[in-house]
């Protein structure tokens, strides 16, 4: 009878015991390849993210430049801050400086549309890693691209992330700098404004978590031309608040307000008044203005950036609905002077007077 011997059972047992320690090497490197793939996908992320937010402040940086600008130039009121073709520009170069390609921009605000102050950017990373094949073809090992993925129609996986930056103005008036000067220059946020830096130093801008309530649409839209309306006879307005005795044009173009800034309804706009409150009367007694207001005093804030949004709409379609002039925030603009701007206007003592509780439109 043969017996097993005891040198032949040892042998099996180490051949079990290296086999045992091969599979054990061979599984680590499998864990270790797929920490490598998963430590490389989340630093492209990283790196995706990073470009986000860089070129989410550089768009919003171009923003606060130009903002800067025209407030050291006197200008008070800003309306639609957002330039598209600047901004993309510098949200695409730093997206590109932190290895990073823009795939899309979204502006949006919370004044109905017309400041575009909240910029969403979505990065993705310019490096990628090739995916994995359900046959194993890919070796884990194979991270990288080579640039002919798309030529031979290789699955990717790039780093994508997306940033909002926001920009934020500060409440502004313009005031004399003293009571022996005619000068008369930007005061904002307790400051006095001479210079891009000075405008500069009061506009901020940081990263955030939301987008604005409304997208950027600087244009609005008016659905139809009501400005063949002008020269009619005064009449009852049927608007949903402030109508009145009104000539035809200046009842659809107050309609049209109204139905483009609902808020405007609660505030309580007020039209026709036999005494227009200025020597002369004015355009009221005529039944051809109207006051929005938004505030029952210095307009600050939301009710800001409603009075804003009113009087840039309104700007925007001054050929259909009719205008003659807008009033807001101490500063007229008219049609026939237009190439001149928002023109700054006498302090009359007063936030009603100086119009930063309302916008006043005369239609012609």
């Amino acid at each position: 009878m043969n017996f097993p011997s005891r040198g032949n059972a040892a042998d099996d047992e180490g051949q079990a015991t290296l086999f045992l320690v091969i599979g054990l090497m061979f599984s680590l490197l499998a864990v270790m390849s797929l920490f490598v793939r998963l430590g490389n996908a989340n630093d492209l992320r990283s790196q995706a993210q990073t470009a986000a937010d860089a070129a989410a402040l550089a768009a919003a940086g171009n923003t606060q430049d130009r903002m800067a600008y025209a407030l050291a130039g006197g200008d008070a009121i800003h309306f639609s801050s957002w330039n598209e073709s600047s901004g993309e520009a510098a949200a695409d170069r730093y997206a590109r400086k932190n290895r990073g390609v823009v795939t899309d921009v979204r502006v949006s605000d919370n004044m109905y549309g017309f400041s575009g102050n909240h910029i969403r950017v979505v990065v993705r990373g310019a490096q990628c890693q090739r995916e994995l094949k359900d046959d194993r073809s890919r070796n884990w090992g194979d991270t990288t691209c080579d640039g002919t993925e798309k030529e031979k129609k290789i699955e990717t996986f790039s780093g994508e992330a997306a940033a909002v930056a926001r920009v934020d103005a500060p409440n502004c008036s313009l005031r004399k700098v003293s009571p022996f000067s005619e000068e008369v220059r930007p005061f904002c946020a307790g400051k006095w404004i001479y210079n891009v830096a000075d405008a500069r130093s009061v506009i901020r801008v940081k990263l955030v978590d939301k987008e604005g309530k409304y997208l950027f649409d600087p244009t609005g839209g008016v659905t139809g031309d009501v400005s063949n309306l002008a020269g009619g006879s005064m009449g009852p307005c049927d608007a949903p608040a402030g109508g009145g005795n009104l000539t035809p044009l200046m009842c659809a173009t107050h309609k049209a307000i109204l139905k483009k800034f609902p808020p405007l309804i609660a505030k309580g706009p007020g039209c026709y008044r036999s005494n227009g409150g200025i020597a002369g009367g004015g355009e009221h007694p005529k039944g051809r203005a109207c006051d929005y207001m938004v505030s029952s005093g210095m307009a600050t804030g939301a009710d800001k950036a409603l009075g804003d949004a009113t009087a840039a709409w309104i700007q925007q379609n001054a050929d259909k609905l009719g205008i003659m002039y807008i009033i807001w925030a101490q500063k007229i603009w008219s049609p026939q002077r237009a190439s001149e701007g928002w023109r700054s206007m006498e302090d009359r003592g007063s936030p009603t007077q100086n119009h930063y509780d309302h916008v006043h439109v005369s239609v012609n």
